[in-house]
């Protein structure tokens, strides 16, 4: 396995999903502009947010699986290259990035289930001002978030470049890769497909809110409640599920050793 090249795919896997998300992650709470829809015939069109909502699962698991790969790179062995120290301190910069990029995600989520309680329980109906401020108090926080993927991902992507040496004849090329640093990469790729799963919850609940609003029976408020908490929560899981993720970049490169030198095998006679 050249782990070089899979590091240089996998960090630009990573890069596409991490942009497409700081472009559309703020739809999560974007989407509760359809709270002010109106029964009206013609209908008036849905917003974009809910279109924008159903691209996100795809650009998550985009980046999971970039990342994964990365993991996977750094994890198992290759007999011609290895990790330099550079390498370990770019990555675990990256992975660091993954798990603070948790705090600002879920103080977010935390800000819009306040702001959707206050809408739920509100006397008078949503307005547009009203969603508005919801919206424009959380999403900024969301990019910073968003910005910090793009951040680790990058760095992913210089790593490659700058964090992988040639083994030399000196070196221990044939050193087997520890049993913990297997269990760092299957972890990664345990998180990951959990966090993918919550991810794809995302485009049911987008496509359920598409049907309470399809103008063609009467919205039923409690579905549409149900639907909106949903997003909400499995956001707030699926951050945490790129922090884990982080961490257990973090854990695979701090457990692969780097290159060691060791004396030639070959010893003069006296």
């Amino acid at each position: 396995m050249n782990m070089k090249l899979a590091r240089l795919l996998g960090a630009l896997v990573a890069i596409v999903g991490a942009i497409g998300l700081a472009l559309f992650a703020d739809a999560i709470v974007g989407v509760f502009e359809l709270l002010t829809l109106k029964i009206v015939d013609p209908p008036e069109p849905l917003p974009t947010a809910l279109a924008e909502l159903k691209l996100i699962p795809f650009l998550g698991i985009t980046l999971l699986g970039g990342l994964w790969i990365c993991s996977a790179a750094t994890g198992f062995r290759d007999n011609k290259q290895t990790l330099s120290m550079m390498g370990k301190i770019l990555y675990i910069v990256a992975g660091g990035l993954l798990i603070v990029a948790t705090a600002p995600m879920l103080w977010a989520m935390m800000n819009a289930t306040y702001s959707f309680h206050v809408i739920a329980t509100s006397a008078s109906a949503p307005d547009l001002v009203m969603i508005s401020d919801m919206i424009q108090s959380v999403a900024p926080t969301i990019s910073i978030g968003c910005c910090l993927y793009v951040i680790a991902a990058v760095l992913l992507l210089v790593s490659a470049f700058v964090g992988f040496q040639t083994k030399s004849p000196e070196e221990t090329g044939s050193q087997p890769v520890s049993m913990l640093t297997r269990c760092a990469v299957f972890g990664s790729l345990l998180v990951a497909i959990i966090t993918s799963l919550l991810f794809a919850t995302l485009l049911i609940h987008a496509n359920k809110l598409g049907t309470q609003f399809d103008f063609s029976t009467q919205p039923d408020p409690a579905e549409i409640g149900v639907q909106f908490a949903g997003i909400i929560f499995k956001s707030a899981l699926i951050f945490i599920g790129l922090g884990v993720m982080g961490l257990m970049q973090v854990l695979t490169v701090i457990l692969r050793p780097t290159a060691t030198a060791v004396a030639t095998t070959e010893e003069t006679a006296d």
